[in-house]
């Protein structure tokens, strides 16, 4: 189920997915089945065992592997350099997942704030991409409002405010179709059009904006949220 070198895993990964101790795992390392880092204890495989392996690997070890990682992001959302070590084999997991698991979707959520802060735009697209697809697939309507929404937030700092206005007004409008509404989502969704307004210098609009985000908010609870309009505006 591991992708193979040079990503890397640690022995976390390893006794979880391929449901092994620890003596197994020295063992292995000593057969020169895998590779052992004595800096930073981390493993890999080569290419040509991890295409043996691989082609051996059940189904069950493969889902493991995938809710593992997506567990241990879910838990470290914040921590850019703990997913960075992770962020390889989560590579790896995302390219070979099926458009089916909706896992795609998470795995996307969860790594937001990783892939914002370290401007890997590219890679947020890319996947956000492939996502999108699952969400239609399964009438996911907050999959494809949240997406959307990530799409908006992408280009706005990119500096593309009309693609970004354009996505954001998508995911507002997905939302605000549900039977359930999502007052939460609509309201950081509304904020964040009032954003792009200001950034186009089109203040009157923006403050429309903030002003719908702002009731949202304050009927929502969202104290956070309220508090970041109000410095908008």
């Amino acid at each position: 189920a591991f992708a193979s070198k040079p990503a890397r895993f640690d022995r976390a990964a390893a006794q979880a997915v391929a449901e092994c101790d620890a003596d197994a795992l020295a063992l292995l390392i000593d057969l020169n089945l895998l590779e052992y880092d004595v800096k930073d204890e981390s493993l890999a495989l080569h290419q040509a065992i991890a295409d043996v392996a691989r082609m051996q690997a059940p189904i069950a070890a493969t889902t493991r592997h995938w809710k593992h990682y997506l567990s241990r992001v879910d838990a470290n959302k914040d921590d850019w350099q703990t997913i960075e070590k992770l962020y390889s084999q989560i590579q790896w997991i995302l390219q070979r997942m099926s458009p089916d698991n909706k896992a795609t979707i998470r795995f996307v959520n969860v790594l937001f704030t990783y892939l914002s802060r370290r401007g890997l735009w590219d890679d947020y697209l890319k996947w956000s991409t492939k996502a999108l697809v699952t969400a239609k697939r399964k009438n996911d309507i907050i999959g494809q409002s949240s997406i959307l929404y990530g799409f908006g937030f992408i280009y706005q700092q990119l500096g593309e405010t009309k693609k970004a206005l354009c996505y954001h007004n998508d995911a507002l409008l997905l939302l605000k179709n549900r039977v359930l509404r999502n007052r939460h989502g609509e309201g950081m969704i509304l904020n964040n059009i009032g954003l792009v307004y200001t950034d186009l210098g089109e203040y009157e609009k923006a403050l429309s904006y903030y002003q719908d985000a702002l009731l949202l908010r304050r009927r929502v609870g969202d104290r956070r949220g309220e508090g970041t309009t109000l410095n908008n505006i």
